[in-house]
């Protein structure tokens, strides 16, 4: 499988999984970095109005993931821990999470990630720590 072919197969993968299946985000991966973008909803409101946080957490621990994934040929990672700093609400537009890797070691890897709404304001930021799965497979 060639590097292309491997970033197509995780998009794939992103956007088949059931639980994005309903919310639509739009995954682009390249080489150590991963871009999610994804309509804000009012389903996704709590109730003051705003998105709830679980929304932007998600966003940023899956475009750090798979920036992470890009650079493995045959593997998984898991999420080990994750920290994120909400800065502004989001109400609506569009929202990108950004993803980039840190530091690739053997077992761990470290990456953080950005959430900026369509005007480019930085709404959160997170940074993780991933887990390499050699037991859950790409192929």
């Amino acid at each position: 499988m060639t590097t292309s072919d491997h970033f197509r197969y995780l998009e794939g993968l992103f956007h088949t999984g059931p639980y994005n299946v309903e919310l639509k985000p739009k995954l682009t991966v390249s080489d150590g970095t991963a871009v999610i973008t994804l309509e804000v909803r009012p389903d996704m409101f709590h109730g003051n109005g705003v998105v709830h946080g679980s929304f932007p957490f998600r966003l940023l621990d899956d475009a750090a993931t798979f920036a992470c994934m890009s650079q493995l040929a045959d593997e998984f990672t898991l999420t080990a821990s994750f920290t994120i700093n909400f800065l502004r609400p989001a109400v609506s537009g569009t929202l990108t999470a950004t993803g980039r890797v840190v530091n690739a070691g053997r077992r761990l890897m470290m990456a953080e990630a950005e959430l900026r709404d369509e005007n480019g304001r930085l709404l959160a930021k997170g940074s993780g720590t991933f887990m390499r799965n050699p037991n859950i497979t790409t192929n």
